[in-house]
């Protein structure tokens, strides 16, 4: 019995100290004063979170499903059963003329070739609800097939609030928590790092690009140069994603990330409303600043410390 309270002594040190915590710096700074219906900030490496507002209502998404999409793709690439490289032929139903009016689009057009890796950057900077539809069909024989596989995932990551009905977020039947799409947020930065640069991160996407000009259809005249909606790529130091969305249902959405001197941040912000589509965008993307800012302003990750007598102990 003593042993295994020297034993279960030994685990609790080591395991605070091996791992990193988050400190309060302590400088009084209050809490930001946010206008979106629910948010949360939490701080990557630890998982804490370091910020809350109504982190269990279920809202509807927006664009922010296409993260779902793109980690589903990831997760193909990763495994091996598919290269960024592959070829996809666009079917008719995933041409930007059978989307619905109003969609953000990457104006794909029926018949055109395109790899994995150009329809992944429509689907994170363009936010093409066409892109959404091409992958889904390529990696599963239809957008039905492709959201069984969505909510499975869904299932096996654990999360219980959180369901898609279609792989680009047109619909209104979707829906997430932020506490549980920050905490998907999280694991897909875990998974897929590179991505944020590769991906997440672009500012703009050109498309046809040059040299694919050739593989696309004689309607398609010149390129079309579209701009991430993330505008915090622009304005925030050390933003370096994720992913914004807008539908009436629930107003303006974002998922956002950024770096700073060794401590990474991440921001749900969903349900910024307003009538008209440029002040919405300015306060979501003031929500998602301040909330970054609160974080690092007051926050910072302490590295993992080693004890001085570890030796000793063991």
């Amino acid at each position: 019995m003593y042993m295994t309270r020297i034993l279960c002594g030994l685990i609790v040190v080591l395991s605070t100290a091996l791992f990193p915590v988050i400190v309060e710096k302590q400088l009084g700074y209050s809490e930001p004063q946010i206008i979106a219906s629910a948010a949360i900030l939490i701080d990557y490496e630890t998982g804490t979170v370091l910020y809350e507002k109504n982190i269990d209502e279920k809202i509807c998404p927006a664009s922010l499903t296409k993260l779902m999409t793109i980690h589903l793709t990831l997760k193909r690439i990763k495994e091996g059963t598919l290269s960024y490289d592959d070829i996809v032929t666009i079917k008719k139903e995933a041409s930007a003329k059978n989307m619905p009016a109003g969609s953000s689009l990457m104006y794909l057009e029926e018949g055109q070739q395109v790899t994995i890796r150009t329809l992944l950057k429509g689907l994170a900077v363009a936010s093409g609800n066409d892109a959404a539809v091409a992958i889904a069909q390529f990696l599963s024989g239809s957008v039905a097939n492709f959201v069984k596989e969505m909510n499975q995932e869904v299932m096996r990551l654990g999360y219980k609030s959180m369901h898609f009905e279609d792989a680009s977020g047109l619909s209104d039947r979707n829906y997430i928590t932020a506490r549980e799409f920050g905490d998907f947020c999280r694991f897909y930065i875990y998974m897929y790092p590179q991505a944020l640069n590769d991906i997440n991160s672009l500012k703009s996407i050109v498309f046809p690009e040059e040299d694919q000009s050739s593989n696309h259809s004689k309607a398609t005249k010149h390129s079309i140069k579209q701009y991430n909606r993330n505008l915090s790529l622009w304005t925030f130091f050390g933003a370096d994603g994720l992913k914004t969305g807008y539908i009436r249902a629930s107003g303006y959405n974002i998922a956002i990330t950024a770096h700073q001197e060794g401590m990474r941040l991440i921001a749900v912000v969903l349900g910024v409303s307003d009538s008209y589509h440029s002040p919405g965008r300015e306060m979501l993307e003031k929500d998602a600043e301040e909330l970054l800012s609160y974080g690092f302003e007051n926050f910072s990750d302490a590295p993992p410390v080693v004890p001085q007598d570890f030796k000793k102990v063991y």
